[in-house]
C-alpha cells in the first residue's frame, strides 16, 4: 500500500485499499467456488430460467396484461422444470443410499441419512 498523506478522493483510496485486501485473502485462502444446486440444475433447466429472464425483462420494459400473463406462464413453466430435475436427483440419492444399505456400507448410509435429515427432506 501507498502513503496516503495526499488523499484526493475517498473512493479512490477505498477502491485501493479494497483491491489489496481481495488479493492477500485470494492468495491466502485461494477462491471456491460455490456448487450450490449443481446436482439437479441441468441444460433444460438453465434454458427454461434464461426464457423466464428474458420475458420479464420484456415485462419490466412495457408494463401490459398480456406481458405479465406471458411471464406468468414462463414463470410457472421454469419451476415446473427445475423442481421435476431435483425430485429426479434426491429419487437417484435415494436409490443410491438404498444400495448402499444393502452393501453393508454402513458409514456411507449413516452419513448420508444424516444429509436428508438435517435438510428437512421432503420429495413432495
Amino acid at each position: 500500500m501507498e502513503d496516503t498523506d495526499g488523499i484526493k478522493d475517498v473512493q479512490i483510496e477505498w477502491n485501493k485499499i479494497k483491491k489489496v485486501i481481495v488479493q492477500a485473502a485470494k492468495e491466502s485462502l485461494g477462491e471456491k467456488k460455490g456448487k450450490r444446486n449443481e446436482e439437479w440444475v441441468d441444460e433444460e433447466c438453465r434454458t427454461a430460467i434464461q426464457e423466464k429472464n428474458n420475458v420479464r425483462k420484456i415485462m419490466l420494459q412495457r408494463m401490459t396484461r398480456s406481458s405479465k400473463e406471458t411471464y406468468r406462464e414462463h414463470r410457472r413453466r421454469a419451476n415446473k422444470i427445475c423442481r421435476e430435475g431435483k425430485r429426479d436427483m434426491l429419487k437417484r440419492q435415494i436409490e443410491s443410499t438404498e444400495v448402499e444399505r444393502e452393501r453393508v456400507d454402513r458409514r456411507i448410509y449413516y452419513q448420508t441419512v444424516n444429509w436428508f435429515r438435517k435438510k428437512d427432506f421432503n420429495p413432495l
